[in-house]
């Protein structure tokens, strides 16, 4: 709408985070690992990025990094975007699920992510899953989800980052899910402990690798930022990294 105002710019920017649903990987069901994988097979990703952000502002991709940095990897993209029901029943059986409800944790007032938990339901009753959608104000969520015997899945995302080690989820075991294993923080010390960027990219693949074997979070679709600015606005786009906080410097207000 706001692109058919005189005087007003609208510019598509590259993706400023990616939709996550994360798993309860130290209680309740998803401790599981065969059930965070049937999780992983169930999920189609267009479906919610539609949902979440619409046609035309967002981008599928594999890389737990995001695709305009350095670091964007394809290691495990046939896990991304499965989209395999029959799969994901397997795993079920294979895990001995017996239906205990799957509780889905999830706030209005963030519309992305609850269109996000609301897909990720349809998709993972369709696979088999029992599926509890739990909706509460933002506060409630947020108290829940500190105790790790109230939730099994939530949704969220993970904003743009320059480098892996900034992100919580991938260097810390307390991030929501509480992700750790030995494999996770064999790539993360060489991630902080390497100085040359070849060896970092490699932990970096090698910390992808063990993210998908491991699905303590499902990857959704990359989100574009948007700006709107008036057209007196010079200097700032194109100069500016929208990614992480606009930056209003060297950039003035032409008079029309």
């Amino acid at each position: 709408v706001l692109q058919d105002y005189p005087g007003v710019t609208i510019e598509i920017l590259p993706p400023r985070s990616y939709g996550v649903i994360i798993l309860n990987t130290v209680a309740g069901p998803m401790a599981n690992v065969t059930l965070r994988q049937a999780v992983q097979a169930a999920i189609e990703v267009e479906s919610s990025g539609q949902a979440t952000h619409g046609e035309g502002y967002f981008e599928l991709g594999p890389g737990i990094m995001m695709p305009q940095t350095a670091w964007n990897s394809e290691v495990s993209a046939e896990l991304y975007n499965q989209n395999n029901p029959e799969k994901a029943r397997q795993l079920l059986q294979q895990a001995g699920y017996d239906g205990t409800p799957i509780r889905v944790l999830a706030t209005q007032e963030d519309l992305g992510d609850y269109n996000a938990a609301v897909v990720a339901q349809q998709q993972l009753e369709a696979a088999g899953f029992t599926i509890e959608l739990e909706v509460t104000d933002e506060a409630t969520l947020d108290e829940n989800l500190e105790d790790d015997a109230r939730w099994d899945i939530t949704t969220n995302a993970y904003v743009f980052r320059p480098d892996p080690v900034l992100i919580p989820a991938f260097v810390s075991c307390t991030a929501d899910g509480k992700w750790c294993s030995d494999p996770k923080q064999a790539a993360v010390d060489k991630l902080l402990a390497e100085s040359e960027f070849e060896a970092r990219f490699t932990a970096l693949e090698e910390l992808q690798r063990v993210w998908y074997d491991e699905a303590p979070a499902i990857k959704l679709v990359n989100n574009y930022g948007v700006a709107a600015l008036s057209s007196q606005v010079q200097g700032l786009l194109g100069n500016t990294h929208f990614e992480i906080e606009p930056e209003f410097t060297n950039c003035w207000l032409e008079e029309g």
